[in-house]
């Protein structure tokens, strides 16, 4: 992600949920490889990328599930835009290997949605600087 490889982003991105919704794999590689290019052509950088702590796995459905929050910030065309968020990891084989899709959209209302039958407890924290909203 730091340095805005699609190809290497999105051989570790979970798409299932996307896919169930009508998105072709091939039509998400080519939206993220899109915007990678334009993060480049606006010489977009990572000032700081920072995970955090991971939450304790549970499992629901024969899926192994983890929240990774993490910070960031990024620089771009002269703004900078701050951002605390966190990682979904999920895992079809119980933890052997993992897949990964952005949280900072899901909230309670949402969750189940996109986590079916997740009954646990709050979600981590999401926020955006001012420059994010904007």
């Amino acid at each position: 992600m730091k340095a805005f490889d699609a190809a290497c982003a999105n051989s570790l991105t979970y798409t299932k949920n996307l896919e169930a919704q009508g998105m072709a794999r091939e039509q998400l590689d080519r939206l993220v490889a899109k915007l990678y290019q334009e993060m480049k052509s606006v010489h977009a950088q990572y000032s700081r990328f920072e995970l955090g702590t991971a939450g304790q796995p549970f499992v629901i459905r024969e899926k192994t599930y983890i929240f990774i929050p993490y910070d960031m910030d990024l620089m771009s065309d002269g703004r900078d835009t701050s951002l605390k968020a966190f990682f979904v990891g999920v895992s079809e084989d119980f933890g052997d290997s993992w897949k990964f899709f952005d949280g900072q959209r899901l909230t309670q209302d949402n969750v189940g949605v996109i986590i079916p039958g997740y009954q646990g407890g709050p979600l981590p924290e999401v926020a955006r600087s001012p420059a994010a909203a904007q």
